[in-house]
C-alpha cells in the first residue's frame, strides 16, 4: 500500500486484508457484465411499471475503493467499474464506489482495519449517500 494514501489505524497500514476472491471480477466477461446490467435494468422498470421507485446500491468492495492505493498492480484493479456501468445504463443508483474512493484519505478505517466490512464510519457514509441520492441531492448530517 501507497503509504500517503489511505488513512487506517491498523498498525499494519502498509497492508490491506481483503478477499482475494475480489479479484476474480477481473476476469468477468463483458458480456456476463452487460447481461447482468441489463437484467437489473429490467427489474428496475418492472417496478416502475408497478408505480414504485426503484434503487439499486451496489456496496463497493474494499479492495475496489482502496485500487488506488496498491503499490503493485493486482488483478482485480482490471475489474470492470459496475457502478459507473450501471448509471450509465440508467439504473438508478447512487455512485457508492466514487463516494468512498472521494474519501479514503479523509475518513479514517472505512472499513474495519482488519476485516473487510464498512466500519462505523462507512455505514454513516453509505446512509448518507442512499439517503442524498433518494432526497434528490439534497446534503445529510
Amino acid at each position: 500500500m501507497r503509504k500517503d494514501c489511505a488513512r487506517f489505524s491498523s498498525r499494519r497500514s502498509d497492508r490491506l486484508l481483503y478477499y482475494a476472491e475480489e479479484d476474480l471480477k477481473a476476469g468477468w466477461s463483458d458480456a456476463d457484465v452487460r447481461a447482468s446490467v441489463a437484467r437489473i435494468l429490467e427489474i428496475q422498470r418492472s417496478v416502475e411499471q408497478a408505480g414504485k421507485r426503484f434503487v439499486f446500491v451496489l456496496a463497493p468492495d474494499k479492495s475496489a475503493v482502496y485500487s488506488t492505493c496498491f503499490v503493485e498492480a493486482r488483478p482485480g484493479s482490471r475489474a470492470p467499474r459496475i457502478n459507473e456501468l450501471l448509471i450509465a445504463a440508467g439504473v438508478n443508483a447512487p455512485d457508492m464506489t466514487a463516494e468512498y474512493e472521494r474519501r479514503i484519505n479523509t475518513v479514517v478505517d472505512l472499513y474495519n482495519p482488519d476485516d473487510t466490512h464498512w466500519s462505523n464510519a462507512g455505514h454513516v457514509l453509505a446512509g448518507q449517500t442512499v439517503a442524498r441520492f433518494v432526497g434528490g441531492g439534497k446534503s445529510v448530517p
